[in-house]
């Protein structure tokens, strides 16, 4: 039974993403048993280990200088297409920005306006309506822009 449960938490940490947290059945499981918590705590030591050396130079040579692999590139590259074939695009955030800004110009020019004018029944309706459309904003810009929100935002790692 219980080499069941450990060897569920094991490959459950296997399976998770670099940085994500153990779920909380099994740290609280990694807190009672010395022998999965010590090797999970092994695990995150050797991939550490590997990612430090995968950044340095292998025998003085970078791996994208190596010649052997840029023929294999350029010939994967003729094979298959050049890289221009799909263009990344750059993101821009001079749209969202001023989207951003008139959204909020129309919720503060509304607000006079309708004060000035006495439109006290439709205020609640509209506000509400402006609401939904900031909430839909925002999630649009988080969803349309995750790549640069994952890779700006530093995770914590677990201890």
């Amino acid at each position: 039974m219980k080499k069941d449960i450990c060897t569920a938490v094991i490959e459950g940490f296997s399976a998770s993403d670099k940085h994500e947290s153990v779920p909380f059945l099994s740290a609280v499981h990694c807190l009672k048993c010395k022998k999965c918590r010590n090797l999970i705590k092994t695990l995150r030591t050797a991939e550490n280990t590997a990612r430090i050396a995968a950044k340095k130079s292998l025998f003085g040579i970078r791996a994208a200088d190596d010649p052997i692999i840029v023929r294999i590139m350029a010939h994967i590259e003729s094979a298959y297409g050049s890289k221009h074939e799909y263009p990344v695009h750059a993101i821009s955030f001079t749209r969202w920005i001023s989207a951003g800004c008139i959204l909020i110009a129309a919720i503060v020019l509304f607000g006079l306006f309708s004060a000035a004018a006495g439109i006290r029944q439709m205020q609640l309706l509209l506000y509400l309506c402006f609401s939904l459309f900031i909430t839909g904003y925002c999630a649009f810009f988080v969803g349309s822009n995750l790549s640069f929100f994952i890779k700006k935002i530093r995770t914590i790692r677990p201890v």
